[in-house]
């Protein structure tokens, strides 16, 4: 079998050797025939001849539609059979493709020639005096008044040749992805052969900023930073950041809010009138004077409520119209330093109880813990038909009213269900969904706090 195989391998191997050597033989053939014709295509840019890597020809067939009869490089012998053809010339190097065409080529049996074209192309050099390393300059190329479309971009410090013309450069800064500063230079010549060279001075500093809790620093990425010009009224904001990460900024003066983010109530300190200079590093720091609270919730019989089963408001002493923050337990709240009325709320009670801390003083960074206790019990009511059967669903629904209270119920549950209401007396009236004013009323049941209070109805009626 491995011979078989060995055999067949070596007949595809004659086999494709024959094929290029006919190949070549059919090549040869042509670029001998003497009937054939040949175009050679020279460029100069402003009279200095260009290499052959330096443009691209492309031969067009006059009579076959402007079909591409021929392609090459600059310098290189294409060979064509007679006839009419358009020789298209790309100076590939140059960074707007500019091209030339030689319409009209008339080729006879046998005839060879050679066709140069010319260029004139100049060269701009956009070179950038930077105080800062960080980022990366490009500059777009435009032609004057028209910024609709971008002739071509280049980082600074790299030449390109482009058609002579006037342009608009635009030279922009870009550090992490974002273009923090942008010059513009308009109304830039450049002329054939030459070389046209603009500076754009980039003059930055930057802004470092401590910020403390306390004497405590806080943690990088806690505080943000807003950066704007030195009294803009209208805050248009021009930069951002974070408090311990240097922050890049253009010379000038400025206004800076710094937000305590890991706050629940967003403080916010200002520096106004910060210089930036060149090449240096602003230091400045920030001070907060925020502490936690720290809320525990749990029921008379001791057990912690879960989180999402309380809430925590937080309000100014004496001040209720809105909080100022909330949290769940056993989540803490960082807040500023003062005084502060709380509002826990129980909110997976069915009655939905509230118990305040009031007047509680909270200290620079200090933890204020503080636990309360929902005095809160459990009711269970089931309903019953006259077989024993229990109805259960949307059967019956009980109407938990505070004693002596029938106006409106403080909760409506189903039979069946566990219902969480704080310690006291209530007045249960009991429906039947079935039919219209089938109920019962169980008057002064006592829910005490942590304990199951269990009552049994029975509808002997049938449903008509």
């Amino acid at each position: 079998m491995r011979l078989a195989m060995n055999k067949l391998g070596y007949a595809a191997i004659v086999l494709l050797g024959l094929l290029a050597i006919a190949e070549g033989l059919w090549i040869w053939q042509i670029n001998s025939d003497p009937g054939m014709a040949a175009i050679t295509l020279d460029a100069t840019n402003a009279g200095i001849e260009l290499d052959a890597g330096d443009g691209q020809v492309i031969v067009h067939s006059a009579a076959n539609g402007g079909g591409i009869a021929a392609q090459g490089e600059l310098g290189q012998t294409l060979n064509l059979p007679p006839g009419t053809y358009d020789a298209h010339v790309i100076f590939t190097r140059a960074r707007d493709r500019q091209s030339l065409w030689l319409r009209d080529l008339k080729l006879g049996r046998g005839q060879r020639i050679t066709r140069s074209v010319e260029f004139n192309s100049g060269e701009l050099n956009v070179e950038v005096t930077q105080s800062v390393e960080e980022g990366q300059v490009i500059a777009y190329v435009f032609r004057h008044g028209d910024h609709d479309r971008v002739v071509t971009s280049m980082p600074s410090g790299e030449p390109v040749l482009v058609a002579p013309g006037v342009y608009d450069v635009r030279v922009v800064l870009v550090q992490e992805s974002e273009e923090t500063e942008i010059h513009w230079r308009e109304q830039v010549p450049v002329k054939p052969g030459l070389q046209t060279r603009i500076n754009v001075p980039i003059h930055r500093g930057s802004l470092l900023l401590r910020a403390l809790n306390g004497e405590d620093e806080l943690p990088e990425g806690a505080v943000e930073l807003a950066v704007y010009r030195a009294g803009d009224s209208a805050l248009e904001l021009l930069e951002t950041g974070v408090a311990g990460t240097p922050l890049g900024l253009a010379i000038g003066n400025y206004d800076v809010a710094a937000t305590f983010i890991a706050s629940h109530d967003r403080p916010v300190q200002w520096l106004r009138n910060v210089a930036i200079e060149d090449g240096q590093t602003r230091n400045e720091r920030v001070e907060f004077s925020s502490g936690t609270f720290a809320i525990t919730a749990k029921l008379s019989d001791g057990k912690v409520l879960e989180r999402f089963h309380s809430y925590v408001y937080f309000y100014p002493a004496g001040e209720h119209r809105e909080p100022l923050a909330y949290v769940t337990p056993p989540d803490s709240a960082v807040l500023s330093s003062g005084q502060y009325d709380l509002r826990v709320n129980f909110f997976r009670s069915h009655d939905k109880p509230d118990l305040w801390i009031r007047d509680l003083s909270l200290p620079v960074n200090a933890v204020v813990s503080r636990t309360v206790e929902f005095p809160s019990g459990k009711l269970l009511l089931r309903a019953y038909d006259s077989s024993g059967n229990e109805l259960i669903g949307d059967t019956v629904f009980v109407h938990v009213h505070a004693s002596g209270a029938h106006e409106r119920p403080v909760t409506v549950a189903r039979s069946g269900q566990i219902i969480t209401l704080t310690a006291g007396s209530y007045d249960l009236r009991v429906e039947d969904s079935r039919r219209p004013g089938a109920q019962q009323w169980l008057e002064k049941v006592e829910i005490h706090s942590g304990q199951l209070t269990q009552r049994t109805v029975e509808y002997s009626l049938a449903v008509e």
